[in-house]
């Protein structure tokens, strides 16, 4: 499924014997519930800080969903907008309904590095939840290819970048940066029983404490490194690490972003404190760091890409993808 502000639309396309469901189909309701419903009660059993976060997230769990939410299963009463008009389709566990012209299995690789046109490369790192030295030698692979061909333009997808390990994030912008830069900014530790130090020197339970980060990175050697437009594709999904690299290269001037607000704050949190709350024994996870970004904008709220895409329904249903367009576009305009 693929989720926007206003509709929730079938991401491919589906075909059971001579009954169809083209990609871009709206979702209007299941068994009698508006689909604005399952979402809204839904979202209230997945975690996430915001709205559209959520929502991403039962959409990426939407079949169990249905059914440990709403006791959905077996039989569906499926209605669809195809082209403004509703249609009925009924479907049922014992129905083989299988995608049309399927992404090749390639396409569905965490990472991937292909030649868009003659100057324009495609690189997808969708996690960097990964061994770091697995990571650092597919990047240094990656752009050793990348500056063979003469490549101008880099687009960088995180879009179903979840996060990871912050190490192999940092790797990444270190082959698009021109100058020492930060991740972040400065860290935001509130104190517990657990982090106040020998004999409680740090302070007070409760007590915030805020240093500047000093840790600077260096740009990989130039013969390595990226030295054309480099954009990165970003998305509600985009989170935790990924949300850091896409503050680190906007802020430092590294790369333009692409896409849709991430779901998930420019200030990630960090350095989790667990404990056992005291009548339902229920294990919490409660962050207790704030990671600024490097601009040092504390605003509450998703990364801001610096070009904005609203896909149409058009976009949708051809199945192109409006994001690359827009980079694409942009890197055209550059060379004129």
């Amino acid at each position: 499924l693929e989720v926007f502000a206003d509709r929730v639309c079938l991401k491919n396309e589906y075909r059971y014997n001579d009954t169809t469901l083209p990609k871009g189909s709206r979702l209007v309701s299941i068994n009698n519930i508006a689909i604005e419903d399952i979402f809204s009660h839904a979202q209230q059993f997945v975690g996430g800080e915001t709205e559209i976060l959520r929502q991403h997230t039962v959409a990426a769990r939407f079949p169990i969903m249905l059914w440990a939410v709403f006791g959905l299963k077996e039989q569906f009463r499926l209605v669809v907008s195809v082209e403004g008009e509703e249609q009925l389709v009924y479907i049922n566990g014992g129905q083989n309904w299988q995608p049309v012209n399927p992404l090749p299995d390639a396409a569905n690789d965490d990472f991937v590095y292909y030649r868009l046109n003659n100057h324009t490369g495609y690189l997808k790192v969708a996690t960097f939840d990964v061994s770091p030295d697995w990571f650092e030698s597919f990047i240094d692979d990656t752009f050793r290819t990348i500056n063979q061909q003469n490549v101008h333009n880099l687009i960088i997808d995180i879009r179903d970048n979840t996060g990871g390990n912050t190490d192999t994030a940092t790797y990444l912008a270190r082959h698009l940066a021109l100058a020492p830069f930060r991740m972040i900014s400065s860290l935001q530790e509130r104190l517990n029983t657990d982090n106040r130090g020998l004999f409680n020197y740090r302070g007070n339970k409760g007590d915030v404490l805020k240093e500047e980060w000093n840790e600077w990175q260096t740009p990989i050697d130039s013969a390595q490194r990226f030295n054309g437009n480099a954009y990165v594709l970003i998305s509600p999904v985009s989170y935790s690490s990924a949300i850091v690299f896409a503050t680190a290269v906007q802020d430092n001037a590294m790369a333009t972003l692409v896409g849709r607000e991430t779901g998930g704050y420019a200030n990630q949190t960090a350095q989790g404190n667990l404990f056992n709350l005291p009548n339902s024994e229920l294990r919490a996870y409660v962050a207790t760091r704030l990671l600024v970004r490097p601009s040092g904008d504390l605003r509450v709220r998703g990364v801001v890409p610096d070009i904005t895409v609203t896909a149409t329904t058009g976009q949708i249903q051809a199945g192109e993808d409006a994001d690359m367009l827009a980079a694409l576009e942009h890197a055209e305009l550059l060379q004129r």
